[in-house]
């Protein structure tokens, strides 16, 4: 991808000079119509490559939508807890004590 980039920054300097410089020669134009030629050339090219240019932010666009997407569907396929369950906390003493609880995974089956 960089050496196609490459040869296309070149490509913006010489294409409008290989158009504009037979021109010159005939005494059709001035000296600044090469110039300016060049920079309308390279302004053109600048706007019609933001493709090329940001190819990697927006194909990591692209991936991460996907990313989301899948996350978004295996969110709606996740199973709803069947009772809402009151949770009690006490802070005396040390340590952690739990009683009465089941865990299951997403598509509802017990651990």
């Amino acid at each position: 991808l960089a050496s196609f980039r490459d040869c296309f920054s070149w490509a913006a300097y010489l294409l409008p000079i290989a158009f504009v410089a037979p021109l010159y020669l005939r005494g059709e134009v001035r000296f600044g119509a090469i110039a300016q030629t060049v920079t309308a050339f390279q302004a053109s090219l600048d706007a019609l490559s933001v493709v090329v240019r940001k190819f990697r932010s927006v194909s990591s666009l692209v991936a991460e939508g996907g990313r989301l997407d899948g996350l978004s569907e295996a969110l709606g396929r996740a199973v709803m807890p069947q009772s809402a369950i009151a949770m009690q906390t006490v802070t005396e003493g040390e340590g952690l004590e739990v009683s009465k609880l089941f865990l299951s995974l997403p598509t509802g089956a017990k651990l």
